[in-house]
């Protein structure tokens, strides 16, 4: 009964202080997000871009946990390459020209983003995790499923130790001796005269 009376507590204390900084915020102009962040499920091991963004948020997925990363220095995860990269250069804020209206897939890549095009406009959209987007079908596939092989994110560096050094010794010098020159003499000289000069001119 006491635990629960202090679990109580706790939270009649923390919506209380909550309304107080809701409304020192609200004196002061400060909007306050009040959906909290999406949680990122890990399907697989590995690196991954945050969904439907292109921010400097990754997501490192290890054990089924996902633990979230920052690129630094003004750098945003590319969600093609799956590296930190230069906001500029990232795939995701690359310029589409659109040749028609209709879904096309990320040029030269079988990507987890494609483009949507609209009167000439080109509008970036992203497939969920472990989707890719199929040139074949126009629609986010699994990677197992779509037509084309997305290229794997970049493994981590390995954990092992590297290997010790050889314990066996090198293997004694050769104990043949070079063989001789060869034996034969050059062949005779050719023995028809050369041709006269062309006639023809």
């Amino acid at each position: 009964m006491a635990k629960q009376l202090l679990v109580a507590l706790v939270l009649v204390v923390g919506l209380f202080q909550a309304g107080q900084c809701a409304a020192v915020a609200q004196e002061r102009g400060i909007k306050i997000a009040h959906e909290q962040p999406k949680e990122f499920i890990c399907t697989d091991d590995g690196t991954y871009p945050s969904p439907g963004e292109c921010t400097d948020v990754y997501y490192l997925c290890s054990g089924g946990v996902a633990y979230p990363q920052a690129c630094l220095d003004g750098n945003v995860f590319d969600p093609v390459t799956f590296v930190c990269t230069p906001s500029d250069e990232a795939s995701c804020n690359q310029k589409f020209n659109c040749p028609a209206d209709g879904l096309f897939p990320y040029p030269d890549a079988c990507a987890n983003i494609y483009f949507i095009c609209s009167a000439g406009q080109s509008y970036i959209e992203y497939c969920p995790p472990n989707y890719v987007f199929d040139p074949i079908t126009f629609r986010c596939e699994t990677k197992e499923a779509a037509s084309c092989t997305p290229t794997d994110a970049p493994t981590d560096a390995p954990t092992d130790a590297p290997t010790d050094a050889p314990t066996d010794a090198p293997t004694d010098a050769p104990t043949d001796a070079p063989t001789d020159f060869p034996t034969d003499a050059p062949t005779d000289a050719p023995t028809e005269a050369p041709t006269d000069a062309p006639t023809t001119v």
